[in-house]
């Protein structure tokens, strides 16, 4: 970490890291359950060329949530959109990982047409598509339980310990991280706020608005998955395609969920490979 700045987005406190040094900044936003930690190997590779900024979400990490806060997809993208403008950085490109990518395309679709200059877009294993089946009406149910009796989250962890959770959970997603990956999901699992934070997400989540709005996205995009996925096994490409044209596809055999933090170098190489012209000029030297 090189240095957190704290900003307010329409009454909600965002702490935004900047995690790298660099001429141009990148923004990142993490998905579900993590932090700003998320994107450390990341901004690894970019040190010295790339400023990575990353903001922790409402309720997670060190961003509280404020009292009255939904965190719904629209809510988040508004919030975090007068959160951007008091921070008022020149933003050269932008990721979003998860959840975290449905609300970066929700703020830009937000982003008012006279301020919405095209801006990069890599999106690392998106949350774009509506569950389906049983998981539409389990995930936020289980949600709502937990948020209603937390002493069952908090038992819950206390039982398994934060780093035995924290490999249960990351090895679900079909990733496979280093252990300081892994013990900084250990250190957010043992803060009952993030856990509270998370479920209040998953509680107020529905993307079925947003599918068909994905066609009013003109940004460039590059969207990256891992085959080895397994929070989100079903390959969105197909169901996708017809929403985001623009979009190109980059897909990584052997990895997870968490792809950019299983495999950084090979995902920030393919974002520099692949992104047209001189709009990232400079990206992989």
């Amino acid at each position: 970490m090189i240095k957190r700045v704290r900003v307010s987005g329409l009454g909600q406190p965002w702490v935004f890291t900047q995690l790298s040094e660099g001429p141009r900044a990148v923004l990142a936003l993490h998905g579900t359950g993590a932090s700003s930690h998320s994107f450390r190997p990341l901004a690894a590779q970019l040190q010295g060329r790339w400023a990575l900024w990353a903001p922790d979400l409402p309720g997670h990490g060190a961003s509280p949530l404020a009292p009255g806060f939904r965190p719904t997809r629209q809510a988040l993208a508004a919030s975090l959109g007068a959160a951007l403008s008091a921070l008022a950085i020149p933003w050269a490109l932008a990721l979003g990982h998860s959840a975290g990518a449905a609300v970066l395309l929700q703020h830009r679709l937000e982003t008012p047409a006279r301020d919405r200059e095209p801006l990069p877009l890599g999106l690392l294993a998106p949350a774009l598509l509506p569950l389906t089946g049983m998981q539409r009406w389990l995930f936020p149910a289980a949600a709502e339980l937990l948020a209603r009796y937390p002493s069952w989250l908090s038992r819950l962890v206390a039982r398994a310990t934060p780093e035995r959770l924290a490999r249960r959970l990351v090895a679900d997603t079909g990733s496979t991280l280093p252990q300081a990956q892994l013990q900084g999901y250990a250190d957010l699992l043992a803060l009952p706020s993030h856990g509270e934070g998370a479920l209040a997400l998953m509680r107020h989540w529905d993307l079925r608005s947003l599918t068909s709005a994905l066609r009013q996205v003109q940004d460039p995009l590059l969207i990256l998955t891992g085959t080895e996925d397994r929070t989100y096994p079903r390959p969105p490409r197909a169901a996708l395609a017809p929403y985001l044209p623009q979009a190109a596809w980059r897909s990584f055999p052997g990895l997870g969920h968490l792809l950019h933090e299983e495999a950084p170098a090979e995902v920030w190489a393919a974002i520099g490979e692949w992104f047209p012209g001189d709009a990232l000029d400079g990206l992989t030297r």
